[in-house]
């Protein structure tokens, strides 16, 4: 053990005769006999210049050590040789590579050798040093990470291993059913249906990845060609909830399904697991906190549970066969056995949670089969009340909808919004679109100048139209189309034109129109402005450079495209100049006069250069520099004439 007021007693090294040469700093060593202490080795460290001022020093007993700072009076934990390294001046990098900064002589090289029972000789003393700190530091973090691991290792214990009915819930309430249909025989398409395993026969037209309904067990299946099997690919997130010791604990995991044909002609799904995330809640000598863990794969270390602060709640299928034990018959008045299973749909189970406690009309919600939307909604989406419409704020003839499709919370502000009645077909093409929060946000304000029927028959189309393009494309294709129209005074009153057939093709022809227009409005503007902006000034040039004054809007983006810079996509850069606030110059050579070579922008108030460059934003040569300054110093004298006329 190292006492530091006993370490602090110990007289500093006296100064041996070591040469410095050209090193900055000088070591010397001494080894101590302590009664408290033990032996105890003592590394002392001077600075150069005289006087030599004791700066830091280093004490070992070949278990521990500790470095004392006596100009900040602090101990630390750092290794000597990144000290010495910042008194230089240089980074922490150079400890790394052994640099060696101070002198020592042959004495002090001896007895660090010795010390530490080495069988080599270093190049730089100092390296006995470094090396028993570095790795003395790394049996520590070793150990630390040993002890974390451990204890990790222990929380991940008290999960159970999956239930042996998992796949069971899997293929009931989580993935799709299908009809696996084989070639036409006698005008009919055999098949087996998955969710009763029965042979049936489907029409002559049934299409592949169509909805159909079994004949024999009911059941709502998607018809599927046998031949494109292992196409099959379904992604969901499935939440499990356990109780172990009375903690609760849950688990998220990704669920990927495919199927595959059995030798005895069966067909059975298959199913790759990978958790993800966990959440413990957990009480400890009556003291109650939450630890989260992911599990994630991080270079060098491989794929492991890390602690995070964070705890995640994405949306997900519950695993519902064993909330009765878990939360007994009622939770808050919910059996959630009950509820979870009657509509089985992607909630968010921990916020669930939450609003049971915190928000009174969770229950009611839940018991009228809305459990996403019970665990989505927060105080401000609900009304005063105790009735579906003064909660909700829509009509209580939404009841059945709202239960039979248990709607989220973006679905539900959609029908607020919509100025009619939803029904159900128009509520599912809206639900197809799969809006996120953003886009339905944009929406809502969107049926404002439109019937939620009118959106979502036209941008159902428009989807199918562009099946590939992100849905926010469609929405914005859509919201420029109309405002260039009302730029352009289009009148929108007719149906054709207010909804075209193809959103792409209107909105790229109406831009094309609506650039000619804008560029003839900035011409106009640039037109009124020049003669202010280019009075008394001729373009000036000499034998090899000349300065060009733009024209027109189309100019600037000629130079910007030519120059490959954004002197023609910014407005910025027009607005400025045709205010002779800012002003841009083309500097073109003298034989090459239509053709860009450098842009200049001058502040017309400080009568300075703000920017110059050529292609891609580089500066110029010096010539052309020189031949801009010339030009700026034509302009300072018109000022000063300008001023001195005006006296």
């Amino acid at each position: 053990m190292l006492y530091k007021s006993t370490l602090k007693s110990i007289p500093p090294t006296p100064i041996d005769n070591a040469k410095l040469g050209k090193k900055k700093f000088l070591a010397v060593a001494q080894i101590v006999d302590d009664a408290k202490c033990g032996t105890v080795l003592v590394v002392d460290f001077y600075q150069r210049a005289k006087p030599r001022t004791l700066m830091f020093r280093f004490f070992c007993n070949k278990e521990n050590y500790q470095v004392y700072d006596i100009e900040k009076d602090k101990w630390t934990q750092r290794n000597p040789c990144a000290v010495l390294s910042n008194y230089a001046g240089y980074s922490e990098y150079y400890c790394c590579l052994h640099v060696d900064l101070a002198a020592t002589s042959a004495a002090t090289a001896e007895l660090l050798k010795m010390f530490f029972d080495s069988k080599y000789d270093c190049p730089h003393c100092l390296q006995y040093v470094d090396e028993f700190v570095r790795n003395l530091n790394r049996e520590k973090a070793d150990r630390v990470w040993d002890r974390k691991r451990e204890r990790i290792n222990r929380l991940m214990n008290m999960f159970p291993k999956l239930p042996k009915d998992f796949n069971a819930y899997l293929r009931k309430d989580v993935f799709k059913q299908y009809i696996f249909m084989d070639k036409l025989e006698n005008g009919v398409k055999p098949g087996i249906c998955s969710a009763c395993g029965k042979k049936v026969k489907l029409l002559k037209g049934t299409k592949h990845r169509t909805t159909v309904i079994c004949p024999k067990c009911g059941a709502e299946v998607m018809a599927f060609e046998s031949r494109y099997i292992n196409a099959i690919k379904e992604k969901q997130s499935v939440c499990m909830v356990h109780k172990v010791d009375g903690q609760l604990i849950i688990r998220w995991m990704n669920v990927c399904a495919g199927w595959y044909l059995t030798p005895k002609g069966k067909y059975m799904p298959s199913y790759k697991i990978d958790e993800y995330f966990r959440t413990m809640y957990l009480t400890e000598n009556d003291k109650a906190y939450i630890r989260s863990f992911d599990n994630k794969n991080v270079w060098p270390y491989g794929q492991y549970w890390r602690e995070q602060k964070y705890i995640q709640d994405d949306l997900s299928y519950v695993y519902s066969y064993n909330l009765r034990e878990v939360f007994g018959n009622t939770y808050y008045n919910i059996d959630f056995e009950k509820e979870l299973q009657k509509n089985s749909q992607p909630i968010h189970f921990v916020k669930l949670l939450d609003n049971l406690k915190n928000l009174p009309v969770t229950e009611y919600l839940v018991k009228m089969g809305m459990s996403r939307f019970a665990s989505e909604i927060v105080s401000d989406d609900l009304g005063k009340g105790r009735d579906f419409k003064s909660i909700l704020g829509v009509s209580p003839q939404y009841k059945q909808l709202y239960s039979k499709w248990n709607i989220s919370r973006n679905e539900h502000k959609l029908i607020k919004a919509s100025a009619i009645w939803v029904n159900e077909s128009d509520f599912l093409k809206m639900r197809n679109l799969n809006l996120n929060g953003h886009q339905t946000s944009v929406v809502c304000e969107m049926l404002e100048k439109m019937s939620y029927k009118r959106f979502v028959n036209y941008f159902t189309k428009q989807r199918s139209i562009y099946p590939r393009n992100n849905f926010e494309q469609l929405l914005r294709w859509y919201e420029d189309y109309i405002r260039m129209s009302e730029q352009m005074n289009i009148d929108l009153s007719h149906k054709s034109v207010r909804f075209p057939k193809d959103i792409k093709v209107a909105h790229d022809r109406l831009l094309t129109e609506f650039k000619a227009v804008e560029m003839k409005i900035y011409d106009e503007q640039l037109k009124r402005a020049t003669k202010n902006l280019y009075a008394g000034l001729t373009e000036y040039k000499n034998n090899e450079f000349a300065i060009v004054f733009p024209r027109t809007r189309t100019e600037f983006i000629k130079e910007g495209q030519s120059l490959n810079h954004c002197v023609g996509t910014q407005e910025m850069y027009f607005n400025n100049h045709i205010k002779g606030v800012r002003m841009i110059f083309f500097i073109r050579h003298s034989d090459e006069i239509d053709k860009p070579f450098v842009t200049m922008e001058i502040d017309m108030r400080r009568l300075i250069i703000l920017q110059i460059y050529g292609y891609g934003d580089k500066r110029p040569s010096q010539e052309v520099i020189n031949f801009a300054n010339k030009f700026l110093t034509l302009l300072k004298r018109k000022n000063r004439e300008e001023i001195k006329n005006a006296s």
